[in-house]
C-alpha cells in the first residue's frame, strides 16, 4: 500500500478534532466565568455607591442625635443603616446593602466610625 504524503490520515483528523473540541469547551467556560465575574463586579460597585450615598448622609448630622436604625429600597437594593454612639468621641455607622445576586440574597456591610 501506497501512502500519499499529501493528504492526513481519518486518526488524524480524529485527534485534530478532540483538541478543537476541548480548546472550543474551555474558551465556553471561561467565557461564563468572565461573565459571571463581571455581573458580580457591578453588583458590588452599585452596592458600594448607595453605601457611601448612606455614609455621607450621617457627616451632615450632630453626634447624638442620629441613635437608631433604618431601612430602604433603591431599586433592586435594600439599604439598612443603624448608628451607634457616641462611643468614645465616635458614632458607629453601619449600612448593610442587600439585593439578589445568581439566584441568592447577597448582603454588603459597610461600617464607618464618625468621629464626633
Amino acid at each position: 500500500m501506497v501512502r500519499d504524503s499529501q493528504a492526513f490520515t481519518v486518526v488524524e483528523v480524529m485527534v485534530a478534532i478532540v483538541i478543537l473540541t476541548t480548546g472550543l469547551l474551555a474558551l465556553t467556560s471561561a467565557a461564563g466565568w468572565s461573565l459571571r465575574a463581571m455581573e458580580t463586579g457591578r453588583r458590588l460597585t452599585r452596592a458600594t455607591a448607595l453605601a457611601e450615598q448612606e455614609l455621607a448622609a450621617f457627616h451632615g448630622r450632630p453626634c447624638g442625635r442620629s441613635d437608631g436604625a433604618g431601612e430602604r429600597t433603591h431599586g433592586a437594593y435594600r439599604l439598612e443603616w443603624s448608628v451607634r454612639g457616641p462611643l468614645s468621641r465616635n458614632e458607629h455607622v453601619t449600612v448593610i446593602v442587600t439585593t439578589r445576586h445568581l439566584r441568592k440574597e447577597r448582603a454588603d456591610t459597610f461600617s464607618v466610625m464618625r468621629p464626633c
